[in-house]
Protein backbone atom coordinates (compact mmCIF):
# COMPACT_ATOMS: atom_id res chain seq x y z
CA UNK A 1 0.00 0.00 0.00
CA UNK A 2 1.53 3.13 -0.93
CA UNK A 3 1.06 6.32 1.30
CA UNK A 4 0.59 7.15 5.08
CA UNK A 5 -1.75 4.58 6.00
CA UNK A 6 -5.04 5.54 7.25
CA UNK A 7 -5.01 8.27 4.61
CA UNK A 8 -7.56 8.24 1.81
CA UNK A 9 -6.68 8.89 -1.54
CA UNK A 10 -8.23 11.30 -3.44
CA UNK A 11 -9.41 11.80 -7.35
CA UNK A 12 -7.36 13.55 -9.90
CA UNK A 13 -8.45 17.25 -10.73
CA UNK A 14 -7.96 19.42 -13.69
CA UNK A 15 -8.92 22.80 -13.42
CA UNK A 16 -9.14 25.77 -16.44
CA UNK A 17 -9.66 28.83 -16.02
CA UNK A 18 -12.85 31.03 -17.53
CA UNK A 19 -12.75 34.67 -19.03
CA UNK A 20 -14.18 35.58 -15.80
CA UNK A 21 -11.26 34.36 -14.17
CA UNK A 22 -13.24 31.30 -12.31
CA UNK A 23 -11.34 28.07 -12.13
CA UNK A 24 -13.67 25.05 -13.46
CA UNK A 25 -13.25 21.04 -12.64
CA UNK A 26 -12.80 19.94 -16.41
CA UNK A 27 -11.22 15.94 -15.14
CA UNK A 28 -14.33 14.36 -16.24
CA UNK A 29 -14.59 16.10 -19.41
CA UNK A 30 -10.71 15.47 -19.96
CA UNK A 31 -10.83 11.48 -18.68
CA UNK A 32 -8.51 12.53 -15.34
CA UNK A 33 -10.61 12.19 -12.97
CA UNK A 34 -9.11 8.71 -11.28
CA UNK A 35 -12.37 7.55 -9.94
CA UNK A 36 -10.58 4.97 -8.05
CA UNK A 37 -9.29 7.66 -5.81
CA UNK A 38 -5.65 5.73 -6.08
CA UNK A 39 -2.67 8.03 -4.35
CA UNK A 40 -1.23 10.37 -6.71
CA UNK A 41 2.59 10.17 -6.28
CA UNK A 42 4.11 12.76 -8.73
CA UNK A 43 3.20 15.28 -11.49
CA UNK A 44 5.47 16.38 -14.06
CA UNK A 45 4.89 18.88 -17.04
CA UNK A 46 6.88 17.84 -20.56
CA UNK A 47 6.48 17.94 -24.22
CA UNK A 48 5.98 13.97 -24.71
CA UNK A 49 4.60 14.21 -27.80
CA UNK A 50 6.79 16.76 -29.14
CA UNK A 51 4.12 18.92 -30.48
CA UNK A 52 5.61 21.98 -28.65
CA UNK A 53 2.98 22.21 -25.93
CA UNK A 54 3.62 20.89 -23.18
CA UNK A 55 1.67 17.70 -21.77
CA UNK A 56 0.61 17.18 -17.77
CA UNK A 57 1.28 13.19 -16.53
CA UNK A 58 0.40 12.12 -12.82
CA UNK A 59 1.79 9.17 -11.80
CA UNK A 60 -0.44 7.06 -9.29
CA UNK A 61 -0.53 3.80 -7.43
CA UNK A 62 -1.56 0.59 -9.28
CA UNK A 63 -3.43 -0.80 -6.31
CA UNK A 64 -6.81 0.54 -4.74
CA UNK A 65 -7.12 2.45 -1.62
CA UNK A 66 -6.65 -0.15 1.38
CA UNK A 67 -9.16 0.61 4.37
CA UNK A 68 -7.03 0.17 7.73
Amino acid sequence: MCGPRGLKGEQDHLFTITAMATFTDVSEKAGVSDANAYYGLATVFADVNNDGKLDLMVANTRAPIISM
